[in-house]
């Protein structure tokens, strides 16, 4: 695997390829995702057309409060063999992801028109996976995402006499078995010795 960069014209060079058939893989940020295949390095230059692409634009909200949430991971997930590439734009096997703003604020560029997997994490709240069409119904409103915050256990920890017992370490375990989709612990308890999981 070997990659270049274009200059400032548009054209780029990859040197030091062994002999025999490449595919040529072009990514850039605005524009959709294209690829060459099987191309043969001896037969000389080859040009990739490339398509500007839609922008998906988004806001990361905790389902309950409304609030904004900063930092929660935003994910384009790929499938899993890289050698194909999507309508989409998106390699398959390889994933986009960004992080939300402080005010919540997402955004991809780049995109094909078509229907996309979003998934979203923060760590403290229950991941969600959503579908969504680019363009949308109204690509000028950012999709809306609420994460779940899920329950909350408030815990005090004490010593015998009543003090506060601080940075105790405090986990959730599930009853169930199933796979985590929230951060579980540990976390430590506070000068108070309270801890929230």
């Amino acid at each position: 695997f070997r990659s270049q960069v274009t200059g400032t014209d548009g054209l780029f060079s990859i040197d030091q390829l062994a002999p025999g058939l490449v595919d040529v893989m072009a990514d850039g940020t605005r524009y959709v995702c294209s690829i060459l295949r099987e191309i043969d390095p001896a037969r000389g230059p080859v040009e990739i057309v490339m398509v500007l692409g839609r922008e998906l634009r988004g806001i990361v909200v905790d389902r309950e409060t409304r609030d904004p949430i900063s930092r929660a991971r935003v994910a384009l997930p790929g499938t899993l063999d890289p050698r194909y590439l999507l309508a989409s734009g998106i390699v398959q096997g390889m994933e986009r992801s960004v992080y939300t703003s402080p005010d919540g604020r997402f955004s991809f560029t780049g995109l094909a028109d078509d229907r996309y997997e979003i998934r979203v994490m923060d760590g403290r709240s229950v991941s969600v996976t959503v579908k969504t069409d680019v363009p949308g119904d109204d690509p000028d409103e950012p999709l809306v995402i609420e994460l779940d915050p899920g329950g909350r256990i408030i815990v005090d920890v004490v010593d015998p006499s009543g003090a506060p017992v601080v940075a105790a370490k405090l986990f959730a375990i599930p009853r169930e078995r199933r796979v985590r989709d929230r951060n579980l612990g540990p976390f430590a308890t506070g000068r108070e010795g309270r801890g929230v999981l």
